[in-house]
């Protein structure tokens, strides 16, 4: 008998006749020779049967891997498009608030929590005489008369504590040493997490309005008090 083995386990078994000399020397070579080659098919068909089923355990895992990577794919793009949507509002918020900032009546000044021009439109600096880039970087005092230093300091560290004010009227020196009456108007801008960032300032010229609010009270104390000479005159000449 010829014994098939393949990974240590007996397979088949080749009978040989028993009686001796019944088959010859070439005839039982032939018979490993033919064990052999049962085996080797043996072990061709347990490797392929092997190399089958981690194929198909690979290509679940292939497919598995394929539809996480779709998926994380998918939220990407849906993230990349909502950022690219929110980047383009901001973007357009920008444009708006800056052609507002530019083309504003206006006088606007940003300005630091520690007093300091950050950026100013070029009304601000044509109101006070300045050139724009003398203003930023200037301390805010020195650009209001000094009664007022005080004031802008209070006002500052009450606006930083989340109160607001109403309109109120500020007295601004100018570049030629001349004073400005103003009218403005402040807001606390908040940074990520309401955090302060800056401290926004819109600043009206309302001197022309003060001299005419003068004459008009001069020509109310008609005529006792006015200082010209008058002359009153019937309707009908």
């Amino acid at each position: 008998h010829i014994p098939i083995i393949t990974n240590h386990s007996t397979a088949m078994l080749i009978g040989i006749h028993h009686k001796k000399g019944f088959f010859s020397k070439k005839h039982v070579r032939l018979a490993e020779r033919f064990a052999a080659l049962a085996v080797q098919a043996l072990q061709s068909a347990e490797l392929y049967a092997l190399l089958d089923e981690k194929k198909k355990t690979l290509e679940l895992t292939v497919a598995e891997r394929t539809a996480e990577l779709l998926n994380v794919n998918e939220k990407l793009l849906a993230e990349n498009a909502e950022r690219r949507s929110a980047e383009e509002i901001a973007r357009k918020n920008e444009i708006r608030y800056r052609s507002l900032f530019e083309r504003t009546n206006d006088a606007v000044f940003f300005v630091s929590l520690d007093g300091i021009c950050l950026n100013a439109n070029q009304q601000a600096a044509d109101m006070l005489g300045y050139e724009l880039d003398e203003l930023i970087g200037i301390q805010v005092e020195e650009i209001v008369i000094p009664s007022e230093h005080d004031d802008v300091r209070s006002k500052i560290e009450t606006l930083q504590s989340g109160q607001t004010y109403p309109v109120y009227q500020r007295t601004y020196k100018k570049k030629d040493g001349t004073t400005l009456r103003t009218e403005m108007s402040t807001a606390l801008a908040l940074k990520e997490y309401g955090n302060p960032a800056h401290i926004q300032y819109i600043v009206r010229d309302i001197s022309e309005r003060e001299r005419n609010a003068a004459e008009i009270r001069a020509l109310a104390k008609f005529p006792e008090e006015n200082p010209s000479a008058v002359l009153r005159v019937s309707s009908t000449g």
